[in-house]
């Protein structure tokens, strides 16, 4: 738990504010006044694609392992026994958590394009959201119960209207 507060919290939040509230507004003291809305848009879009993106592709590869890690405490305790299958080797295990991590950026990526859709976008990306978060939330569970990603998938596309919400 402190691993992922120190780097979620600290290190990840961190450095977005020190970009935001310091970084930018000293580039923005020196740049030139016509030129630097350009510069804010460039140097943010650097920082972006240079730090923030690896960093949160290598905080949610991480999240996911130590997310995990609390889930099976929580279900040990809760049904004092689990129902994963022993058998499950760790490479499957790390396959399948790979496979979950891409399926939801790509719905991720799916619902930021469908808020770009006029009119009907932005309800539709609520709906795409609130998927992701029930994805999120139920997600550890049914990986405790054995479930594959195939299957969690599966789960949420029969029962959309009830994740929705």
């Amino acid at each position: 738990l402190l691993q992922c507060f120190m780097l979620n919290g600290v290190v990840f939040m961190f450095s977005l504010l020190l970009f935001d509230w310091v970084i930018v507004p000293i580039v923005m003291l020196v740049a030139p006044s016509e030129t630097s809305h350009w510069i804010d848009m460039m140097l943010t879009a650097v920082f972006r694609v240079r730090w923030v993106l690896p960093l949160y592709l290598i905080s949610r590869l991480l999240n996911v392992f130590w997310y995990q890690e609390i889930a099976d405490l929580v279900y040990k305790s809760v049904r004092r026994s689990r129902s994963r299958s022993p058998a499950t080797s760790v490479s499957e295990l790390i396959a399948d958590i790979i496979y979950s991590v891409i399926v939801q950026c790509v719905f991720l990526v799916q619902a930021s394009l469908v808020g770009l859709v006029p009119v009907l976008g932005y309800p539709m990306q609520m709906v795409h959201m609130a998927l992701v978060y029930s994805l999120y939330a139920f997600e550890y569970v049914w990986m405790n119960q054995g479930q594959g990603v195939v299957r969690r998938v599966a789960l949420m596309h029969y029962n959309w209207a009830y994740f929705a919400g």
